[in-house]
Formats: C-alpha cells, structure tokens, sequence
C-alpha cells in the first residue's frame, strides 16, 4: 500500500511540474512573439503619447530611436519632416492643446535635456506641447515627461517621451 501511495504521489507531482513547465514555456513564447510583431513604430509612438497621428499630413520620418529598459524605463526620440505643412494640418496640432513657442521657462526647468539635443527645443516659431508624466502627488520633476514641437520654420516636428 505504502508503494501505490508513492507512485500516486509521484504521478501527482510529475503532473504538475509538467504543468508548471507548460505554463512557464506558454509566456515566454507569447513575450516573443509579442516583441517580434509588436514592435514600436513612429506613428504608434505618437499615439501612445499624445493620441495624435500624421493621417492626413505629408511627412518623412528622419529620426526614429528609442531606448528601452526591461525594468519599462527608457525614452522614444522622433522626428517628422513634413513636406507641406497646411493651415489645416497646424489647426488639427493646435487641437490637442499645443501653446505658441518658445517654450516657457518653467517647463524649460522640468526637462531632462541630457539625453536629448536641444537645438530641436530651442526653437521660436511653433508650438509645442510638454505633459509631465508623474502620477503621484510627489513633486513634478525631470524624469518623466512628454514633449512635442513642432517647429514652422524648418517644418519639422520633434516627439520626445521619458519614463525613468
């Protein structure tokens, strides 16, 4: 009897590190497959900040970088150089809160420009828009933010977001 006990037991655990083994290899098959065919795209990277997208814009993608950590922090750089920029495509930006550049010194303070170069911000002629990411009620800081201009003159526009 004490035999069958230990063969049961053993049939028993054999199941479940068979299960825990499928389950284990199940979420790493779908991380991959969600890395290869998920990856971050310019458009996407706009959405993702802002929910904006260039549809009706004609525009190039000069810049595309990001760098991600595993931990989620890390940063997306990108720049758009658009064609044509119509009154109709500036009216839609300005739709999503976009103030007159340059930007203001107090958000000036706010951003991390280390990692960033800032000839695309110091620019005067535009609009831009600068959302600090912070969630909690702890003092804003330079660490976490998201910043768009869009510059009139050279028709480009810079999409800059942080998490660190």
């Amino acid at each position: 009897m004490n035999t069958k006990h230990h063969l049961s037991n053993y049939k028993n655990m054999k199941k479940i590190i068979i299960t825990i083994f499928t389950i284990f290899l199940v979420i790493i098959i779908v991380l991959v497959v969600e890395h290869i065919f998920h990856k971050q795209t310019p458009k996407s990277a706009l959405k993702i900040a802002f929910n904006m997208n260039f549809r009706n814009f004609d525009y190039t993608v000069e810049t595309f970088e990001e760098q991600w950590c595993p931990n989620g922090d890390g940063r997306t750089f990108v720049i758009c150089k658009f064609n044509k920029l119509s009154r109709q495509n500036i009216d839609y930006l300005k739709g999503f809160g976009l103030k007159q550049l340059p930007i203001s010194e107090e958000e000036r303070r706010l951003m991390d420009f280390n990692r960033v170069p800032k000839e695309y911000f110091n620019v005067s002629t535009g609009y831009y828009i600068y959302k600090p990411t912070n969630a909690s009620n702890e003092p804003l800081n330079s660490w976490d933010y998201k910043v768009f201009v869009v510059d009139t003159v050279k028709n480009i526009a810079v999409l800059y977001y942080q998490y660190m």
